[in-house]
């Protein structure tokens, strides 16, 4: 006979919903991008231009932070906005925390993920997540879901969600 077991991973005297009650003048967006200077499931690069897109649209009223290691040159030349912040330092989960707590909505729209501990720790923050409908992706409990266009075989397992600017940017 299985059973299945869950636990909480959330560590909830760093994570938890914040208690401003005078909320921010724009709406701001949070992506962790990845720390691997080798490889990258994170999409950081649709998600610079879906921002670029909003931002296009609602001018001043939206803002994007974004921890990463490596932008590529295409990411490079969105990132001169005013309105987006990149941390490439690696942060505590502390530092982490503080951004969750400015944060309305977490942008993860990753093409494959383990655990996925960022966007249990973000939820138990009050973030809404945009994120990849996809297994394990699509389990977290949220209606923003980015459409996948395609999924490509690799040598592990688990195949890699290919999305859009555009399914990024409909979510956003």
């Amino acid at each position: 006979q299985t059973e299945k077991v869950s636990w909480d991973f959330v560590d909830h005297d760093i994570f938890y919903m914040d208690q401003n009650p005078y909320g921010r003048p724009e709406f701001c967006f949070y992506h962790q991008g990845s720390l691997n200077t080798e490889y990258s499931s994170k999409n950081t690069e649709l998600v610079l231009s879906a921002f670029q897109k909003l931002n296009e649209e609602f001018p001043k009223e939206v803002r994007l932070i974004i921890t990463v290691n490596v932008i590529n040159s295409q990411g490079s030349s969105i990132i001169n906005e005013s309105n987006i912040t990149i941390y490439t330092q690696t942060l505590s989960r502390r530092e982490i925390a503080n951004i969750y707590s400015i944060t309305d909505c977490v942008v993860a729209p990753s093409s494959k993920e383990g655990l996925g501990l960022s966007l249990f720790e973000a939820q138990a923050c009050g973030c809404d997540l945009i994120t990849t409908d996809a297994p394990p992706m699509n389990a977290h409990q949220t209606k923003y879901l980015c459409k996948v266009d395609n999924f490509k075989k690799e040598k592990t397992l688990v195949p890699i969600a290919e999305l859009t600017i555009d399914s990024v940017y409909e979510q956003m």
